[in-house]
């Protein structure tokens, strides 16, 4: 196997590389979207984007392509990429009902990045709701100020029309020649995959059917369905969530 890419990085690179990620978080959004956000994210943390920049072209070099695809949810993570200078960053911009995204916070279940089996935090309802909006509205706001172009794409009308959409994204992204897995409209033939985080279902392999997940419609009770849709008002309806 030949490694390409970063070379092993140390104990306090990687303490100061843990100080740096907390400084992206959730609650410092407020400051990023502020005027001079850049300045305020500026010199102290040079070495942190050239890192993630040297990071991404790592990625690209090991796997012999052009583009990677990272399914980071975080816009305060959009705001530091755009700002390494060495990445050509587009974001698909993924929304869903904040009530289905509400529904699947407070499930039970295995955080399969987390060791010894530990179960994933739950949110409340009228919670997922106000983070649903904060971030998505932030989303809009760091793609407008910096330039950075992004796609709007509803998760109801992807699995609703998954090849179509995938389609429109390929032609948006630039990448409309490249083969995709899918066998007719709504299946596709997955092998082994990179993702290092996200739902455990990234594991799965071979012929998959995308069709919708949608228990909370039967399943979510009705205090908690108000709880997100009066949260997550007036964002939701930008969306078409009406």
């Amino acid at each position: 196997m030949v490694r390409r890419g970063l070379p092993g990085i140390d104990r306090p690179r990687i303490e100061a590389l843990e100080a740096a990620s907390r400084r992206t978080r959730t609650r410092h959004l407020p400051a990023m979207l502020l005027p001079g956000s850049i300045n305020r994210y500026g010199k102290d943390l040079e070495w942190y984007r050239q890192t993630l920049g040297d990071l991404y072209r790592g990625v690209i070099e090991a796997g012999n392509g052009d583009i990677v695809v990272d399914s980071s949810k975080f816009p305060s993570y959009a705001f530091l990429l755009q700002q390494t200078g060495q990445i050509d960053l587009q974001v698909i911009h993924l929304v869903r009902d904040p009530r289905a995204v509400a529904f699947s916070w407070r499930r039970d279940k295995v955080d399969p990045d987390a060791p010894g089996g530990e179960r994933m935090k739950k949110l409340p309802s009228a919670v997922t709701g106000l983070y649903w909006s904060v971030w998505n509205r932030a989303i809009e706001r760091i793609t407008a100020v910096h330039g950075i172009p992004r796609l709007l794409v509803r998760y109801e009308d992807f699995v609703a029309n998954p090849r179509s959409t995938m389609e429109e994204i390929a032609t948006w992204t630039g990448i409309a020649d490249r083969q995709m897995p899918f066998v007719s409209e709504n299946q596709v033939k997955l092998g082994p995959n990179h993702a290092v985080s996200g739902n455990a279902i990234r594991f799965d392999q071979g012929d998959i059917r995308i069709s919708p997940d949608d228990g909370w419609s039967r399943e979510m009770s009705r205090r908690a369905r108000i709880a997100a849709w009066a949260s997550s008002w007036p964002t939701r309806r930008r969306y078409g969530y009406a």
